[in-house]
């Protein structure tokens, strides 16, 4: 599965007074949430938000958890609408600010409103240059080069990480990494050098290991397998989505699981193993089922019907 390009941590620093008073925090709803999922998270995100001062430092901080939560599970009619609701306020803090103009190109890159999409990705990819400027962070470095990479400047996306690469090599945060080789591997699938993602995928899914976060470990590995596919490395796609498959169960997540199932389905075809294809179709739930997804699956009901 090659998922849409995504920072699972963007690192905002807002500013709360004009004389350069700070905080920095991440932006992840899993540091509200935990291990609870779903709507309950949800619950808990908007219970946090309705308890605390509206534009206030904390209530700020809780809605990039509730940006975030939308994003994560590309719920992006509702992220558009919450989105295109703040900004029609223009005095945000900073990042804050550029958060939204960041998830508002995203969303609207989802619904193919390609134009529209790159007005709000050029003005978070100055706001976000200028931030660099000022508050040199390799992470705000990343999320330039995702939003060249994701508009169609791939080659320069990849150079940026590169160099980043060498320069933090010594870096101790596993999830930078994860970020880094994550979008090295995207850079490089655009550019068609399936052979190069795959080594970048496999650095990501080893830091992704490193950890300990179980989503984190679903997702990074599950690109390395679809990479492998796409490699036509069968055998390597078809061990490494099995593995996969371990950590979607723990973390539930049901969605990804059920596109997984129809990857698998694809490659224990392409080894000639129906006995195996037909296993993974029966698991199958089409209602759980994305768009594309469902035209995959239909392809195969021909073969693997459920009796």
């Amino acid at each position: 599965m090659i998922k849409i390009s995504r920072l699972i941590l963007l690192t905002l620093l807002i500013t709360i007074s004009t004389a350069a008073s700070s905080v920095e925090f991440f932006g992840d709803h899993a540091e509200v949430c935990g291990a609870i999922k779903g709507n309950e998270c949800l619950e808990l995100i908007n219970k946090k938000r309705s308890a605390q001062i509206q534009y206030s430092l904390a209530w700020y901080q809780t809605t990039n958890y509730y940006l975030d939560y939308y994003y994560d599970n590309q719920e992006f009619k509702k992220l558009l609408n919450v989105t295109s609701n703040y900004l029609e306020k223009e005095n945000h803090p900073t990042l804050f600010q550029t958060r939204l103009y960041y998830y508002q190109a995203k969303s609207l890159l989802f619904f193919k409103q390609r134009e529209q999409a790159k007005v709000y990705a050029d003005k978070a990819f100055s706001s976000l240059e200028k931030i660099a400027d000022a508050f040199p962070n390799p992470m705000r470095s990343i999320e330039i080069a995702n939003l060249k990479h994701v508009f169609g400047d791939s080659k320069e996306a990849y150079a940026m990480l590169h160099k980043l690469q060498i320069t933090h090599s010594n870096h101790k945060d596993a999830l930078f990494h994860v970020e880094l080789q994550s979008n090295m591997g995207h850079a490089m699938h655009n550019l068609g050098n399936l052979e190069q993602a795959a080594k970048h995928r496999t650095q990501s899914a080893n830091w992704a290991l490193k950890s300990n976060d179980l989503h984190l470990i679903s997702i990074e590995t599950g690109n390395l397998a679809r990479t492998y596919q796409l490699l036509e490395q069968y055998q390597q796609a078809l061990e490494t989505y099995q593995f996969t498959i371990t950590y979607l169960e723990k973390t539930k997540n049901v969605r990804l699981l059920a596109a997984t199932y129809v990857r698998l389905v694809e490659i224990a075809t392409s080894l000639a193993n129906e006995k195996l294809a037909k296993q993974y179709y029966d698991l199958i739930e089409p209602s759980l089922l994305s768009h594309y997804h469902i035209g995959i699956y239909d392809t195969y009901s021909k073969i693997y019907e459920k009796n």
